[in-house]
């Protein structure tokens, strides 16, 4: 802080300290030739992974980046050197008797696969080691 003065006579001066502290955590607060300046603190920490802000109460803050884009068909991560990644879930379930897809707002879904093969001569089914099997069926009604 500077002092500020006042003279009295040529002989007689009172110095005042200026008070330039503005209670503010979020500025830097100091004194340029009598007059108050509030500079901004940087709250950048530099990290990635982090939401940086200032409180005025208790200074900077810097909140933990959840890196969520509410899309259930991505996993969300923060890498602290390149920020926030999203990887696509993998909602193969190994099961050759499913479809698997991904719905944004819903995640993996796997539907049963329809073995159908329009063949009214076969017995369509699903195996869940090798997939689909059409196994023949005897379609002969005995007229010719």
């Amino acid at each position: 802080d500077k002092v500020a003065g006042n003279c009295y006579s040529s002989r007689f001066c009172v110095h005042t300290q200026i008070d330039c502290d503005d209670g503010d955590a979020c500025t830097t607060d100091s004194c340029d030739n009598g007059v108050c300046k509030h500079d901004l603190v940087d709250c950048d920490d530099g990290v990635s992974c982090t939401v940086d802000s200032c409180h005025a109460k208790v200074g900077c803050q810097h909140a933990i980046d959840s890196c969520c884009d509410d899309n259930y068909c991505t996993l969300d991560v923060c890498d602290p050197e390149t920020g926030c990644q999203h990887t696509d879930n993998d909602c193969d379930d190994y099961n050759p008797c499913t479809d698997d897809e991904c719905v944004p707002s819903k995640g993996c879904i796997h539907k049963a696969t329809c073995c159908c093969d329009e063949n009214e001569c076969t017995v369509d089914e699903c195996d869940a080691e090798i997939g689909c099997t059409h196994e023949e069926i005897d379609c002969d009604d005995g007229n010719a």
